[in-house]
């Protein structure tokens, strides 16, 4: 793999990190003369948090929302140079690096910083708990979730974060329990929806799988973030007939971008189930027709 193609696969908080370095350092110093001479040390920190950072706060989140990553990077790294010990550009950074599984250890970085500076909210400790759980602090996550206390202790985040925990503790049977009820807490939710399917499909009982199935089947024609998990949930672990099995191959098309292992995985276990030599043979056809139409550089990752 070529230097261009590593840098492509990095996440835009990575390639920022890479390529911006010197330019953050630069403008840092630039931004703290200008502030520092100009309009005197204090107030220009004050000017900092109650105009620019309000301003591009908001961008960011707007941004966040719409996932308009490679636009939110610059103005990221814009507000980092202007004032890399700012609470409120500290907390923009962690919250980004959160929305990236492989950014977690640069979150928890974030996370920490804005703890150290004294103006972490009950919000913020809940984040951090829940970053310091994805790279495997247990001891650091139950110190942020023991700092709660009433409400903020029963936000989904915590919830969520108190449930790792205990799966870490091996009290797997508790764990669930707090899964299940953050699920069923959001049923409108589709992340929510999927989570409590996949669960319900290692019931023992029927009527639990059969309506995990039909969950899983709704959300999959849906569409959307969950669609591509929902089809994979229903290959491994459904009991599907020949009819849902040649729907369930049929959607991959429909459910986004997906890597070709996955989508794979999914066609393997639907022809699997279907026992039919005649769906396993018009899948076939169907996936050599569509390798040869692909132009070079196209399709989905490993």
């Amino acid at each position: 793999m070529d230097a261009s193609s590593s840098d492509k696969n990095r996440s835009p908080w990575s390639r920022m990190m890479i390529f911006g370095v010197k330019s953050f350092a630069l403008a840092s110093v630039i931004a703290a003369l200008i502030i520092g001479g100009w309009f005197g040390v204090t107030k220009g920190r004050t000017l900092w948090k109650n105009t620019r950072t309000a301003n591009l706060s908001d961008e960011v989140e707007a941004m966040i929302k719409s996932e308009q990553w490679d636009s939110a990077v610059p103005t990221l790294s814009r507000a980092y140079a202007e004032a890399p010990r700012d609470p409120k550009v500290l907390r923009m950074i962690a919250r980004f690096c959160d929305r990236f599984p492989s950014q977690s250890e640069d979150a928890t970085h974030f996370w920490r910083s804005l703890m150290d500076s004294g103006e972490a909210t009950a919000e913020d400790r809940t984040y951090y708990a829940a970053a310091a759980l994805r790279v495997g602090d247990v001891e650091t996550a139950g110190k942020m979730i023991a700092s709660l206390t009433g409400a903020d202790l029963e936000t989904r985040v915590a919830l969520e974060t108190r449930a790792g925990i205990l799966d870490r503790e091996g009290k797997g049977d508790q764990a669930m329990l707090l899964h299940r009820r953050v699920w069923a807490e959001s049923p409108d939710d589709p992340e929510c929806k999927l989570r409590l399917a996949e669960a319900d499909l290692k019931s023992t009982f029927a009527e639990m799988r059969h309506s995990a199935k039909l969950n899983l089947l709704e959300l999959a024609r849906a569409g959307g973030k969950v669609s591509g998990p929902a089809l994979l949930a229903l290959a491994v672990g459904a009991s599907l007939n020949e009819a849902e099995c040649v729907e369930a191959i049929a959607l991959i098309d429909t459910a986004g971008t997906m890597a070709e292992r996955q989508r794979y995985a999914i066609i393997d276990g639907c022809v699997s189930q279907s026992r039919s030599p005649e769906v396993a043979r018009r899948v076939v056809d169907a996936e050599v027709a569509r390798v040869k139409s692909k132009k070079p550089g196209d399709g989905g990752g490993a």
